[in-house]
């Protein structure tokens, strides 16, 4: 993906459900900070260390919660 927003076929790179470790051996590997992550986000699912992270990153989080999903 990286290698096509620098031929410029995409605007940015995004991941979904990274988290921290994950984000830090992207950045590490790549050298690039992906745009956002897409993680589960809900009142019972809250992942403050790595909303903390990113935000250090310049990575934004877009969060979504499953429909149907048995606890909610």
């Amino acid at each position: 993906m990286v290698k096509l927003q620098e031929e410029g076929l995409c605007k940015t790179v995004g991941v979904s459900n990274f988290v921290e470790h994950h984000l830090v051996q992207l950045i590490e590997d790549t050298g690039h900070v992906p745009a956002i992550n897409q993680i589960e986000f809900s009142p019972f699912q809250y992942p403050e260390s790595l909303l903390e992270y990113c935000k250090k990153q310049g990575i934004l989080v877009m969060g979504y919660s499953p429909l149907g999903k048995e606890d909610c």
